[in-house]
């Protein structure tokens, strides 16, 4: 039980979640003209940034769990990314009847999956992931870019 715990449990926890954010990333990005209809007639605007920044967060996110690399850094933006959506797109205090039970529902989901990543931002991504493979590859990449900003 003890192996499920540090090596497959983490790595399936983070193949669920980024299976959500890459579907969603893609549906997004083959679908550009029909989301942008959706999100200018929920008043978002300008739709094309906020377009373009939800496929990048949901991909670049979406492999980050994937394959566990800066793992702590895609859970928390993606995290950080699903308040203001959950609160923007699944307000269900402003509906009624069955539209308002599906909403809850929907709220209540982005909840659960905050809560995952969450979970992966405070433990990390497990030993299946690029992280536990390359510990220092953080710094190491990270170094070049601190020696240059120095000069």
């Amino acid at each position: 039980m003890d192996k499920w715990n540090t090596r497959q449990g983490p790595l399936v926890a983070r193949i669920f979640l980024a299976v959500i954010f890459l579907l969603s990333g893609l549906t997004k990005l083959f679908n550009v003209h029909e989301v942008t209809g959706y999100l200018l007639s929920a008043g978002v605007t300008p739709a094309g940034v906020f377009l373009v920044l939800a496929i990048l967060i949901e991909i670049v996110g979406g492999v980050s769990l994937l394959f566990g690399i800066w793992t702590r850094a895609g859970a928390t933006l993606l995290a950080v990314y699903l308040v203001p959506v959950t609160l923007a797109f699944h307000s269900f205090w402003n509906f009624t009847g069955m539209e308002q039970q599906q909403q809850f529902i929907e709220f209540l989901k982005n909840l659960a999956i905050m809560g995952g990543l969450c979970a992966l931002t405070a433990l990390g991504a497990g030993e299946l992931s690029v992280d536990a493979r390359y510990p220092n590859l953080h710094r190491r990449l990270a170094h070049p870019l601190q020696r240059h900003a120095a000069h």
